[in-house]
């Protein structure tokens, strides 16, 4: 479940943020991308899968989505199963929806610049 919601979390980031560098790229001795890397082996041959490349910037290993090389129906696609397997490995819901920035509660209040802002008035304290 690690591994997924990990992948759930980068993949979804590059399709909400695709012109975001820093959801781009990551570093393979993260803590993040070594634990998920230690859980299984394979979770990084998933993301070359969706374009990903390994490239190494002053000795240090990356994975890179290098701009211009992604394809974003690919990337969709690899969402959606990452999706689909993570409800299928008993995820809530909930916790999916959060996890990719899809919240399942509809913000009905609309801002009113008309609207007071001030939640309560009290007696200012005398000096």
């Amino acid at each position: 479940k690690v591994v997924v919601e990990t992948l759930l979390r980068i993949v979804s980031n590059v399709v909400r943020f695709p012109g975001e560098p820093r959801f781009r790229m990551m570093r393979v001795n993260n803590p993040v991308v070594s634990k998920m890397v230690n859980l299984y082996e394979q979770s990084l041959g998933y993301l070359t899968l969706l374009g990903f490349e390994f490239q190494t910037v002053n000795d240090e290993q990356q994975i890179v989505l290098s701009k211009g090389k992604e394809n974003m129906a690919e990337l969709k696609a690899g969402l959606k199963i990452l999706k689909e397997t993570a409800l299928d490995l008993g995820m809530p819901k909930t916790l999916v929806d959060n996890v990719t920035g899809q919240s399942s509660k509809v913000n009905t209040m609309k801002f009113n610049p008309y609207a007071s802002m001030v939640v309560s008035v009290g007696v200012a304290p005398k000096p």
